[in-house]
């Protein structure tokens, strides 16, 4: 679901890791990106 059409009840989508390299495609799904490795 768009981020822009979830509600502020529902959890924020968080993406990081590999999927920062080519972020652009995820950006209408994904609220925030974390860049680099969680490690």
């Amino acid at each position: 679901v768009r981020s822009s059409k979830r509600s502020e009840n529902e959890p924020l989508v968080i993406a990081g890791g590999g999927q920062t390299n080519c972020c652009e495609p995820l950006a209408e799904f994904v609220d925030l990106f974390v860049l680099g490795e969680g490690e």
